[in-house]
Formats: structure tokens, C-alpha cells, sequence
């Protein structure tokens, strides 16, 4: 039986409701099958949409404090200015070493301050915010003399590191001959 337009016609006249029914299946079949796509992609906005929603939530909940934070953060960073040297202050640096020789008791034979070192950058970085300024530093005295001038130094006011030290008898009596290389934090 050959399919003509008066046999589907025919058949179309026979069953419509059956006829019909396949139409309007076939239309939601196309109509499922387009709109899938826009539910994925509608799941991927809503998931942005969130995202961004609670971002924003987070930064209006975060930001109630956000003076106070900005003072207590001005305020530290005041403080490590202050407890900074400068290498051009060469006078004022040597003169942070007279005083502990002074508090401790113990006797300054060498102080020398070095150059700056300054942390390796990249090509384009900025600028560093903070260079290690190194001293050569020899102490003499008695043992408590030496250890208080090493205590001082160490809890002074200037951040400091020991990088090297030699501890050895000067030779007369119980005087003991300390030699330091120090870094104390610096602004560039």
C-alpha cells in the first residue's frame, strides 16, 4: 500500500484524535528537546548569579568593621615604621649600638654598618617595601656584660637577626670577645 495524499488524508479523517495526539507529541518532543539546552545554561547563570549574590553579602556583612580594622592596620604599620632604620641615618643607626653598649655594660671594639641588601625582585615588580641593613659588631666585657649586650640587641627597639656570631676569650682575665653580624630591618 502505497502512502499517497488521499490515503493520509483518509487516515487523518479516521483517526484525528490518534492523528492529533502524534502531532502534538512530535511539537513537545521539539519543543523538550530546544528548551534542554536553555535549562543547562540557565543552571550555569543561576549558579553565577548566587555566587556573585553571596560575595556581595559577605562584603556588606565584612565591611561593618572595616574602620576599625583600617585603624588597627594603620596603626601597626606606624608602629614598624617606627621600629625601622633608614641606611642614609648612619649617625642614628650607630648611635641605636652606643646605647646598648651603654645599658649592657659591655665594650663596643668594632661597629661597622654595610651596605643594604635588598630581596631579589622579578623584572617588573615593585619595589621593595623593606631592605636588611647588616653591621659588623664587636662586643667585649664579661660574660653577663656580653650576654646583656646580646639580650638588648635582641629585644631591642630595631627588629633585628644575628646571622653570624663568634664568641671567644679576649686573652685578659674572664673578658670574652663577641663578633656579630647583624641585620636590622629597614626602609629602602
Amino acid at each position: 500500500m502505497a502512502l499517497t495524499g488521499k490515503t493520509l488524508l483518509g487516515l487523518v479523517k479516521k483517526h484525528p484524535v490518534g492523528v492529533g495526539c502524534g502531532l502534538l507529541s512530535l511539537l513537545l518532543l521539539v519543543v523538550i528537546n530546544m528548551r534542554s539546552g536553555l535549562f543547562t545554561e540557565g543552571e550555569a547563570r543561576l549558579a553565577e548569579v548566587t555566587a556573585t549574590g553571596n560575595r556581595l553579602k559577605a562584603n556588606i556583612n565584612y565591611s561593618s568593621q572595616l574602620s576599625e580594622q583600617l585603624a588597627t592596620l594603620t596603626g601597626a604599620v606606624e608602629q614598624l615604621s617606627a621600629r625601622t632604620v633608614r641606611p642614609g641615618e648612619l649617625a642614628q643607626n650607630l648611635q641605636y649600638f652606643y646605647k646598648l653598649e651603654a645599658e649592657s655594660g659591655a665594650r663596643l671594639i668594632d661597629l661597622r654598618q654595610m651596605n643594604p641588601v635588598s630581596p631579589a625582585t622579578a623584572k617588573n615588580a615593585p619595589a621593595p617595601t623593606f631592605v636588611s641593613l647588616p653591621f659588623n659588631v664587636g662586643v667585649q666585657g664579661d660574660f653577663d656584660n656580653v650576654m646583656s649586650f646580646l639580650k638588648k640587641l635582641e629585644n631591642g627597639h630595631h627588629f633585628s637577626r644575628v646571622t653570624q656570631a663568634s664568641l671567644r676569650p679576649s686573652g685578659t682575665g674572664n673578658q670574652l670577645t663577641l663578633n656579630l653580624s647583624v641585620q636590622l630591618l629597614g626602609e629602602p
